[in-house]
């Protein structure tokens, strides 16, 4: 199993490399943890609380000896359950304290792999048809996301029923969600970014270190990014 995926969960790298080593071994000593991951003994047992905490690993003492245990996989969805439960908790304090009148233009720059997924969870949000150009297949790149999170983004879109307009480079191929239509064009024709138009926001995502997200929202921005858009299409082969 690749621990990007637990990584997706909320788990951290190394929480990740110790729960799959417990769920393959089964009950173990911090010894036999350093041994199987390479993490030194000394961060073993941090490592561990913080899985405690979260009720994804228990701890035993047999003949002097402490033990750890995974739980039962399916802890994992009651820890997601009980963060929902605590941001429902937290989401009416948070919208009192966000300004009720929003600006006309804004700039915000992500970074990261995390940055890549909260601009695509924004766009899941807005529900908006997108047009997209550029770069697009490094968003199936598992270097920067997860099979898992991609196929849940796909599934979520095509849920709400958007549409997407995407123009790929000649020979390229990405997973369409449920209403897609692409057209291609020679590499030449298009850019080393990828950009994404929806509503009156545009999201650019830079490929390179260290993976810069930009995230404008502005109507004339928008529009004006749209008709570079449309010019493309219009050329653009089927």
């Amino acid at each position: 199993m690749n621990k990007s995926n637990l990584m997706d969960l909320g788990l951290g790298k190394s929480e990740a490399e110790i729960y799959l080593a417990l769920i393959r071994m089964g009950k173990s000593t911090s010894t036999d943890l350093t041994k199987e991951t390479g993490i030194h003994r000394t961060y073993i047992y941090d490592i561990i609380e913080k899985l405690k905490e979260k009720g994804l690993v228990s701890q035993i003492k047999e003949e002097g000896k402490q033990f750890f245990l995974s739980t039962e996989p399916e802890r994992i969805k009651d820890y997601l359950k009980e963060k929902i439960t605590i941001a429902d908790k937290i989401l009416p304090e948070l919208k009192k304290l966000k300004k009720t009148k929003a600006q006309e233009t804004s700039v915000e720059v992500f970074k990261g792999r995390e940055g890549i997924k909260t601009l695509l969870n924004d766009m899941i949000t807005e529900a908006n048809d997108y047009f997209a150009f550029g770069v697009m297949h490094y968003f199936e790149d598992e270097r920067f996301l997860s099979k898992l999170y991609v196929d849940q983004w796909i599934m979520r879109m095509s849920k709400k029923n958007v549409k997407e307009k995407m123009i790929l480079e000649e020979g390229t191929y990405i997973s369409p969600i449920k209403n897609s239509e692409f057209r291609y064009l020679p590499k030449e024709f298009l850019f080393t970014s990828s950009f994404i138009i929806y509503g009156d926001k545009v999201a650019i995502f830079v490929w390179e270190e260290p993976l810069l997200q930009i995230l404008i929202k502005n109507k004339n921005i928008a529009r004006s990014y749209m008709t570079q858009f449309n010019t493309l299409w219009k050329i653009a082969k089927k």
